[in-house]
Parts: C-alpha cells; sequence; structure tokens
C-alpha cells in the first residue's frame, strides 16, 4: 500500500466519485476502495494482522468487550463512560478516542481527562505511544 496524500479536501467531485458523501478519509489499496475512518481501520488492522500490536481481539468476551467500548466512543463519547472503556489492553478502541480527545486538549477542555485519575493515566498513555507521537501533528 501507497500512502497518498494528494486528496484535495477542497475539490468537492473529486471526493464524490471516492466517498458517496463527499468527505475523507477514503482509502484506496490496489484495486479496493473502502471509505469511513473505522471501517478503514478494521480493513487495515484484519489485512496487517500479525504484523504489529493485536488491536482487536481474539478472545469472545475480549471482542464483545471491544464492540461495546467502540460502541460506546462512537455513539455516546462523554467522560462518564471513560470507566467503562478503560482497559488494560491497548485496542482499536483506544485509537478511536484519540482525534477527538486531542481536539478536546487542543480547545481547552483538558479537565475532562485531568479530573479523573485513572482517565488520566489511560489518555497520557495512549498519547504518549510512539505510533500517535509521529502522526498527531499531520495535516
Amino acid at each position: 500500500m501507497e500512502m497518498n496524500d494528494t486528496l484535495e479536501p477542497s475539490n468537492p467531485k473529486y471526493l464524490e466519485e471516492k466517498h458517496p458523501f463527499g468527505v475523507i478519509p477514503v482509502l484506496t489499496d490496489d484495486d479496493f476502495q473502502i471509505y469511513e475512518s473505522r471501517a478503514i481501520c478494521r480493513y487495515l488492522e484484519s489485512k496487517y494482522k500479525g504484523s504489529g500490536a493485536e488491536l482487536i481481539p481474539t478472545d469472545i468476551k475480549a471482542l464483545g468487550l471491544f464492540e461495546q467500548a467502540a460502541s460506546i466512543e462512537a455513539f455516546n463519547f462523554d467522560p462518564y463512560a471513560s470507566g467503562i472503556i478503560f482497559e488494560r489492553v491497548f485496542t482499536l478502541a483506544d485509537l478511536f478516542h484519540l482525534p477527538y480527545g486531542s481536539l478536546l486538549v487542543a480547545n481547552g477542555e483538558g479537565h475532562f481527562f485531568e479530573s479523573r485519575p485513572y482517565v488520566k493515566a489511560w489518555w497520557n498513555r495512549i498519547t504518549l505511544r510512539p505510533s500517535w507521537i509521529a502522526v498527531k501533528d499531520l495535516e
């Protein structure tokens, strides 16, 4: 897979050809195209399974808890739900929180993390991961 950062969000016609809602993200992998960030993440995790950290659990109970956490993030992200989401195992559900969590912090709302010791510890762990540090400032 090649990374191509030439997609121009300001070109609505191009985006409409790639995504039915005319937005990003879109991933083209050889002759396969997929859109929507969670679908892309799951696709990439499955495609490269075994070549790094396992981000989607294989144990049925752990998978159920992962799906629960991913659903909470997708539909009800709320600091009060963080206790349910907190896990000792790093998964894709943790990654889903990074973009909006970072926006909260950047816009002066870091108290959502700071005021809850366990959430703060979890947030510090995931934001200090080398992979996040490497991409967090990319545009």
